[in-house]
């Protein structure tokens, strides 16, 4: 697996123009721009780790998640992705 992977989303609001979010998977955090300042995020502070259907659900607390999708990845694969995010994050 390369030594970073790219997401690139897409989040739809009620009203407005939808924004796009970059993920970028690092060996010890991920960032997020886009929607928000950049951050970045230690893998320590992913709660829960769920998957739905094409979707991978990063949890950083109750009610609060980044949604990653297993379409638009410009950089690696889905179950590389899975494999990656589980091992980080210890949480199945």
């Amino acid at each position: 697996m390369p030594a970073a992977v790219e997401k690139i989303q897409r989040k739809v609001y009620g009203r407005g123009q939808s924004q796009t979010a970059h993920y970028t998977f690092y060996p010890e955090a991920f960032r997020v721009s886009g929607v928000q300042s950049a951050s970045i995020i230690p893998y320590f502070q992913i709660t829960t780790v769920r998957r739905r259907g094409q979707y991978v659900y990063l949890y950083y607390g109750p009610d609060n998640a980044y949604m990653v999708d297993q379409y638009g990845f410009t950089q690696g694969e889905f179950e590389d992705f899975t494999r990656f995010i589980t091992e980080k994050t210890r949480k199945q």
